[in-house]
């Protein structure tokens, strides 16, 4: 479980209709509820389901490799590492970590130099339960659902793993009327709580507010005489320190209200502690209205301040497949939810050396050759590289792990069927990673040539996920402006570099080979002008593209670009890229080969309706994209 939020599964080739997607294969949520069936207008009964858990959003933990040594003073097993921050890399000095274990916790605190040892008093599971420093964003999960786990074995010592906290970053933010006029007293709820942090302000005279906020945060404004507004800290907004939340013309509102009711496990037991989210399926481009809550003692929870209309409700509880009921209506008072035993998952990762300290597995639902469906993903530290994921409902996966300085291995698939005992397991599901590939280069100012510090670079088409740890190459440029990124899988590839104060670029086309050096490359980065809003840079085709089955489908093209001068259209499959089926090269290698260096052409075979496929050249133009835009 981790930071993840449920995106649809269309991705941008040339052009991203969201700049605050964070560019990976994600527009919003509404956009996978629709491929999956989705709500329509009107309020259906409540339909239970299953879906994968959603946790509050966590500040992003970096996990780096850890060394294993055997130690008889390690009487029940040791691990020790340090906190350094996610800016500079500097140690977070007298960071505070709790970690808990058997129904107790054990507090470690971090020296000056960032360094801790935690002395497990007795061997089992320690689950990293918080992570907190002065000036930084905290990481605390609701006690139990962490998704970082340290395995303590007898005489041995895990060392040098490193965990990242993010610095607590100013934004300013501004409530506007829909004329674009300040708003002075509107009240500003942040939709995702953020432990240590205030979730509610209020706009000063100038409608301005300041807040400190994890990526990708969701924000609400509410204004009497106004419809709210809600915005997202996308990436436009992380890079300008800045959040506009513009509430809409005045619309007949009812009341808000709750949803409430119960979580039970299968045998009618109330479950204790379980996170409940619901979701708007309210069909529309703002982001979704959400709610939050934890069940108590006796199973019951209420998730208020909801505006009418439909939701869709999801329970999840560690160790348990989580429940889901779709078409819930703003009221409802007795929604009943069932966790049940799920699946088991067990196996090893490994790199040519032997086996691998600290890891993550990421699990992705198999809808099709193309179609992922939802996610989730767990960290192990352990001596002995093992893992075991519990909880997982009923179905086909796409299973992968990775690890630092590694190449994320190639996904197995594993069918889980309904487990007919609690210990019932998939066993096995091992893997070797590589070190793959590595591109360097340097980041600069395209006007002035400078070097820009503290750029962030990234894989761009990594798995649909956000979670603690991450699932994805990143890294950030030092004070020369220099970067190396590494542990890339073998192939086509495409970077992201973002800066504040410039326009994001993406560089595809980077063919990375395994163990080797890609580089170094030049990356300019064009500044922004006073009061232009952000905007991503790449080449491409210009058009919208989700997984569905064994094709890829266009959903949007946008004007102007390649695949509306060749006449595509909304609703057209794409089968195969340049005569490579798409169902094998699969979601991201399809996009990768799709995209290229501007002028170049790609040969789309397209189908359209009941008519034969046929091969259509698409010319690649350079795309700028505009939030809103």
């Amino acid at each position: 479980m981790g930071r993840g939020r449920a995106r649809s599964a269309a991705v941008v080739v040339g052009a991203l209709a969201a700049i605050g997607a964070l560019i990976y294969f994600a527009v919003q949520h509404r956009g996978r509820e629709r491929a999956a069936g989705g709500a329509s207008g009107a309020v259906d009964p409540p339909r239970v389901g299953r879906a994968p858990s959603r946790a509050p959003a966590l500040p992003l933990i970096r996990l780096s490799e850890a060394s294993v040594s055997a130690e008889q003073a390690a009487k029940f097993g040791e691990l020790s590492g340090r906190v350094l921050s996610t800016a500079n890399g500097r140690p977070v000095a007298r960071a505070a970590l709790t970690f808990a274990h058997g129904g107790a916790v054990f507090n470690v605190a971090a020296d000056d130099a960032g360094a801790f040892r935690l002395a497990a008093a007795e061997p089992g599971t320690y689950q990293l339960a918080s992570l907190t420093a002065a000036g930084y964003l905290s990481f605390a999960p609701e006690l139990g659902h962490s998704p970082i786990a340290f395995e303590a074995r007898a005489g041995t010592r895990v060392r040098g793993l490193t965990l990242y906290l993010t610095p607590a970053v100013e934004y300013r933010g501004v409530v506007l009327d829909p004329a674009g006029k300040p708003i002075a007293g509107a009240e500003v709820v942040r939709l995702e709580p953020l432990d240590g942090e205030p979730d509610r302000f209020a706009s000063d005279e100038r409608g301005e507010f300041r807040f400190h906020a994890l990526d990708d945060s969701v924000f609400e404004a509410r204004h009497a005489g106004f419809s709210p507004a809600r915005a997202r800290l996308d990436l436009a907004a992380q890079l300008s320190k800045r959040l506009t939340l513009r509430l809409r013309p005045a619309a007949a509102e009812s009341p808000r209200t709750a949803i409430a009711g119960v979580v039970v496990d299968a045998r009618g037991a109330a479950v204790d502690g379980a996170l409940l989210l619901a979701i708007s399926e309210q069909d529309s481009d703002a982001p979704a209205a959400e709610a939050r809550a934890v069940s108590g003692a006796d199973g019951r929870f209420t998730l208020t301040d909801l505006e009418p209309g439909a939701y869709a409700v999801t329970a999840t509880q560690r160790g348990l497949a989580p429940a889901r009921a779709e078409h819930v209506a703003a009221g409802t008072r007795e929604l009943r939810l069932v966790l049940r035993a799920g699946g088991v998952l067990r196996g090893t990762v490994r790199s040519a050396s032997g086996p691998l300290a600290a890891f993550t597995i990421l699990m992705r639902e198999r809808r099709g050759a193309l179609e992922r469906g939802e996610d989730r993903a767990e960290s192990f530290v352990d001596a002995e590289g093992r893992y075991e994921v519990r909880g997982l409902p009923p179905g086909s996966y796409a299973v992968s792990a990775i690890a630092h300085g590694h190449a994320r291995s190639a996904e197995r698939v594993v069918e889980l069927a309904p487990p007919q005992s609690p210990g019932d397991a998939v066993d096995g599901i091992d893997f070797t990673l590589g070190r793959g590939g590595r591109v360097t280069g340097k980041i600069v100012d395209a006007q002035t040539r400078a070097p820009i510090a503290g750029a962030r670079v990234s894989l761009e088409s990594g798995p649909d996920s956000e979670t603690p740890l991450p699932v994805f190459a990143g890294t950030s440029s030092d004070a020369a402006g220099e970067f190396a990124l590494g542990g890339l899988e073998p192939g086509l590839r495409t970077i992201m570099a973002a800066a504040e104060g410039h326009h994001t670029r993406l560089l595809s086309g980077l063919r990375v080979e395994s163990d080797g050096d890609l580089g170094p490359l030049t990356v300019e980065l064009t500044p922004v002008d006073p009061g232009e809003e952000p905007h991503v840079e790449l080449a491409g085709v210009a058009a919208v593209l989700k997984a569905e089955g064994d094709a890829l489908v266009i959903v949007q093209v946008m004007p102007g670009g390649g695949a509306a001068e060749a006449g595509l259209a909304g609703g057209d499959r794409v089968l195969a890229v340049d005569g490579a089926p798409a169902a094998e090269l699969g979601f991201s290698g399809a996009i990768e080969r799709i995209r290229g260096p501007e002028g170049t052409q790609v040969v789309l075979r397209v189908k359209r309706g009941d008519a034969a496929p046929l091969d259509v050249p698409v010319t690649r133009k350079r795309v700028i994209s505009t939030p809103g835009k």
